[in-house]
């Protein structure tokens, strides 16, 4: 079971990482992307720049 979690969200990571790559798809910087393994759900919460930090303000 473990082994297919792993492989489900090391999928889905590989896979946002080809599309920044690549440039396909909408930009998802500043988003968290939570996986429910027991009801096999996928939850996209963006994330608020901070004005006070000066990387992400930027």
């Amino acid at each position: 079971m473990l082994g297919a979690l792993t492989a489900t969200v090391g999928g889905f990571a590989a896979l946002m990482a080809i599309r920044a790559t690549v440039g396909i798809g909408e930009d998802v910087a500043g988003s968290l992307f939570l996986f429910d393994g027991a009801a096999l759900d996928w939850r996209k919460i963006c994330l608020p720049k901070d004005p006070n930090c000066r990387t992400c303000s930027a």
